[in-house]
Order: C-alpha cells, then sequence, then structure tokens
C-alpha cells in the first residue's frame, strides 16, 4: 500500500510520518516499484518526493531507509553530485522521474509504503 503525501516536510520528518502510520519511505527495488512511484507522482502537482534513499550513515553508501543495500538505482544525469556536501538524502523529480541527492532538510512531499505489501 502505497501513500503519498504533498505536505512539505524535510526527510526525517517524512520518514517519521510514515512510521507513525507503520509505514516507511518507500525503497524502490526494481523497474516494477518505479513505474508505480510515476504513475503515483505523475497524478500529483508536488515537484518532487523524497523516498528512502539516503547515505546518513557515515561511510555506509546509500542503503534504504530500512536499511536494506541498493539493488537498482535511477539517478539522474550527472547524479549523485553531492552538490552542497551535505545531500545525503534522495528525490525524485516530477519532470523526469528521476532520482536525485539532496540536502536531507529540504522540505518536500513524499512517499510512504506499508512494509511487506506491494
Amino acid at each position: 500500500c502505497y501513500m503519498t503525501n504533498e505536505n512539505a516536510l524535510s526527510w526525517l520528518q517524512a520518514r517519521n510520518h510514515c512510521l507513525a502510520f507503520n509505514a516507511d519511505l518507500v525503497s524502490i527495488t526494481g523497474s516494477r516499484d518505479q513505474a508505480l512511484i510515476t504513475e503515483l507522482m505523475s497524478n500529483s502537482t508536488a515537484p518532487a518526493f523524497w523516498i528512502g534513499g539516503n547515505q546518513m550513515k557515515e561511510n555506509s553508501g546509500w542503503v534504504w531507509s530500512d536499511g536494506a543495500p541498493f539493488s537498482f538505482f535511477n539517478w539522474d544525469e550527472g547524479k549523485p553530485d553531492n552538490l552542497t556536501g551535505s545531500e545525503l538524502c534522495i528525490e525524485v523529480d516530477r519532470s523526469n522521474y528521476a532520482w536525485s541527492d539532496q540536502d536531507c532538510s529540504n522540505q518536500l512531499a513524499f512517499i510512504c509504503k506499508k512494509p511487506g505489501q506491494k
């Protein structure tokens, strides 16, 4: 079960909101997940959404908010670039549905997913 929320929150606030509903920020583990997220986002007016990807733990590399490693990537061209030196969270841009690393304090819409459900 996926839930989009267009209230703009920081990545951590968004994750806490998902957790309050026994969900987590969405993990995109393959092209099927990416297609579902694309469909959800296409029905929205928000320009970008937080997903669960992050590298908040020092030297961890990119992981999902549930701790799972990445097995699928959909980075936008030239990303990740850590342009500001603090781009440790991943957003999906509605203009092309590609991923970009962003500062986790940015306020964006977000997508939650209940675990164990498709």
